[in-house]
């Protein structure tokens, strides 16, 4: 009786606070006053922001329970759009029960975290979205504040298959490299277009930037695999060896099959050989990703590649 008067002594303060600040208690008994700013229910996260003005994301999970009771009663008074917890590993759905499909506000409310984690520099909101990422190279700040995006801008919302995705368009400068500083384009902004692949549970598991369907690297790999790619950019023998020798292992990573591919082999059973790879990923292209769960490459992504090699062929 008195842990239920505590959640409705919660309720009725967190519908009083608004958005005023609080003295949060962790599990280890350490303290901050805080207010909140949003809740993520599909991460799991809460953003504060303390009076000093500093934000950040903190894990439900470390703060004491009635805090965690607290934070929900102001993600209900906000009406927080809430999706359904991913399952563990080999959870099944009880009987009865179907997965809760999210409605395209709650997917572009998602999205616009994402837009707004690019155009803010919020690194800490960047990541939290890409938490099922965690361990991934490329997931460091870093990395991130090295892309120079200008502004991001959400297009159509699809609802496919074995997900969302959303047409992004967004403008970026070119990175200064020997390539670009020769040919007078680092610096200059440049529009992009690409594709934030949302799951059914509301995680984002691809983006645009950073992140891009495997199979988009796939194809990368393929293409350096061409023997025509050696001579058209005059690589020494032992660099193109090294290239070609990383994309067999990067597609036989990704479990896509090379068909004994063999870098020793003449030029045209190489291309041959490639062609049967190429095969292949235009046939498994709509139900083909490195991991569980999977999601599609967006079709318009697969055909650019596919244009380009088939220049070279």
């Amino acid at each position: 009786m008195k842990s239920i008067l505590l959640v409705f002594a919660l309720i009725v303060a967190a519908v009083a606070l608004g958005d005023e600040y609080h003295t949060f208690t962790s599990q280890d008994g350490q303290t901050v006053t805080a207010k909140i700013m949003a809740v993520s229910s599909y991460t799991g996260k809460v953003k504060l922001e303390r009076e000093t003005g500093k934000q950040v994301w903190v894990s439900l999970d470390m703060l004491s329970s009635e805090d965690q009771a607290f934070i929900q009663a102001w993600g209900e008074k906000k009406s927080m759009p809430k999706t359904p917890k991913p399952k563990e590993p080999g959870e099944e759905e009880s009987e009865g029960t179907e997965a809760k499909m999210l409605t395209k506000t709650e997917i572009r409310n998602i999205a616009e975290q994402y837009e707004k984690a690019w155009e803010r520099k919020d690194y800490v909101l960047w990541s939290s979205l890409l938490e099922m990422h965690k361990g991934h190279h490329l997931l460091n700040e870093r990395t991130f504040n090295s892309h120079d995006v200008k502004s991001v801008m959400l297009r159509t919302i699809d609802r496919v298959s074995d997900g969302y995705n959303i047409d992004v368009e967004y403008n970026m400068k070119v990175p200064k490299n020997f390539q670009t500083e020769s040919s007078g384009t680092a610096g200059l902004m440049r529009e992009h277009h690409g594709w934030l692949q949302i799951l059914p549970d509301g995680r984002i598991k691809y983006t645009p930037i950073l992140f891009k369907h495997p199979m988009y690297a796939a194809m990368d790999n393929l293409h350096d695999m061409f023997p025509y790619c050696a001579r058209a950019s005059n690589l020494p023998e032992k660099e193109y060896m090294r290239v070609v020798n990383n994309g067999i292992n990067n597609l036989k990573r990704m479990g896509i099959p090379c068909f004994g591919y063999d870098i020793k082999n003449s030029e045209s059973k190489r291309n041959a050989t490639a062609k049967l790879i190429l095969s292949w990923m235009i046939y498994n292209s709509d139900r083909w990703d490195e991991t569980e769960p999977k999601i599609a490459c967006p079709e318009d992504v697969f055909k650019a590649k596919l244009l380009q090699i088939k220049k070279i062929k």
